[in-house]
């Protein structure tokens, strides 16, 4: 159930610590460095690519992002999570004109071919660079070394449901955690309509706001980095410290963040005594984190 606000046009709002300066693609003052691709081309590729490498100062609201990309250099990890993304977008748009062969993995949760191949070129990138990293993908599930510090989050088409229907607004997401913190992070993207393309827009300064609940670490590892990086704020629905393996997630400018939580906390409360499950999700056994 995802839902966002419009970001107001008008000159007095330009003010917002997202709409100016990110339109600009530079962050505004005092946030974390931001590394930042910009495309107006027709083909589908990365729009924005960010890394973490410093850490922020005390904030009202829990950092999610990783301190440091780790003993991998950020221009190293970036690099190489760009380059699986564009192998993946490459596969997609080559896709959206043919048939498709649709699965289902629910009864609302679709799969193509297009999926699984978007996924494999995108793994053949990471494991060639990386043979000892653990990998998450939505459709391969889990693979490589469990006491890896570094986890790959893969979402190869996320919009599958409006890939499947012709319905062009769908992306590839790719996030990296060190030590359980997202460290980078990449959407590729044709047009909006998916989580990690929502977050993303937040990011740009476009929307105000984020949020939704039922999510994977696939969907929200790359768009919760590149809301942060650009001095954007993330929690839980409910207003707690925010993880990539929660099942919620609220992202914000910051300005509309405690506003937004007055609103959305009682509802999530609501839906916690009914049975709505908002606990973690999942985490890989033996995987190192810093929470």
């Amino acid at each position: 159930m995802a839902r966002y606000l419009l970001a107001p046009t008008s000159a007095t709002t330009s003010s917002s610590p997202l709409s100016k300066d990110a339109a600009k693609g530079s962050p505004p003052p005092g946030t974390l460095r931001l590394r930042a691709l910009g495309s107006r081309s027709s083909k589908a590729r990365p729009i924005m690519a960010v890394a973490s490498e410093q850490s922020a100062p005390a904030a009202k609201y829990p950092k999610v992002a990783a301190p440091t990309t780790g003993p991998i250099p950020a221009v190293e990890l970036l690099g190489v999570i760009q380059e699986a993304a564009k192998a993946g977008a490459d596969v997609i748009m080559e896709a959206v004109n043919k048939p498709r062969n649709i699965q289902y993995k629910g009864v609302a949760d679709l799969v193509t071919d297009t999926d699984k191949l978007s996924e494999s070129v995108i793994l053949e990138v990471v494991t060639k660079n990386f043979k000892d990293h653990l990998i998450l993908g939505e459709e391969g599930g889990l693979i490589g070394d469990f006491l890896s510090e570094y986890l790959w989050c893969i979402d190869p088409l996320d919009g599958t449901t409006n890939f499947a229907h012709g319905y062009p607004s769908f992306s590839v997401s790719i996030g990296v955690l060190f030590r359980g913190k997202p460290a980078a992070a990449t959407v590729g993207v044709r047009r909006l309509g998916s989580a990690a393309a929502d977050m993303s827009h937040v990011g740009l300064g476009i929307t105000e706001a984020y949020w939704e609940y039922r999510l994977k670490p696939w969907d929200m590892a790359a768009g919760v980095l590149i809301v942060e990086e650009a001095g954007g704020v993330v929690t839980r629905m409910d207003g707690g410290e925010f993880t990539v393996f929660d099942r919620s997630v609220l992202v914000s400018n910051g300005v509309v963040h405690g506003q937004l939580l007055d609103r959305i906390g009682p509802p999530t409360e609501e839906l916690k005594k009914k049975g709505i499950d908002f606990s973690l999700w999942f985490k890989p056994d033996k995987y190192p984190t810093d929470f």
